[in-house]
């Protein structure tokens, strides 16, 4: 008796493992699928519609550049307003040259408060910086 008591124990105890197998184990429709890997853009990009627009606000502040990456038309105009409590001095790459796009520099610091715009002429997408303070910058793209 005792034999069959540890046989019918090991099969309930076995059910018991199967049915809790079966309840708790991935359906197939529920496994994930391996495909190809999904790109997602962390950068915010500012469009209002389809077509580029051809005025651009980018504000400048102690963090830096926001938004950091704008799209504009070719032959739209970005504004830059200085809302820092420092100067910024808006100027295309590479530091400190600003060969990227040399014509895109202010060749000045602006004083908080105040604003520089520039009209992009050539189709591109055009780094810059703060000359004053390097680390901070952003993309322009012209389309």
């Amino acid at each position: 008796m005792n034999q069959r008591y540890q046989i019918a124990l090991s099969v309930i105890v076995i059910i018991i493992i199967a049915a809790l197998a079966y309840t708790f184990w991935p359906k197939q429709s529920e496994a994930p699928s391996v495909s190809a890997p999904i790109t997602v853009s962390t950068t915010p990009l500012v469009t209002a519609s389809s077509s580029p627009e051809q005025n651009v606000i980018v504000t400048y502040s102690d963090k830096g550049f926001s938004p950091e990456v704008i799209e504009v038309a070719q032959g739209g105009t970005v504004t830059f307003k200085n809302e820092s409590v420092r100067d910024m001095w808006v100027a295309s790459n590479d530091h400190p040259s600003h060969l990227l796009y040399s014509e895109f520099d202010a060749k000045k610091g602006y004083t908080p408060g105040s604003e520089y715009g520039f009209t992009f002429e050539k189709v591109g997408s055009w780094k810059y910086h703060d000359h004053l303070k390097a680390s901070l910058g952003g993309i322009v793209i012209v389309k």
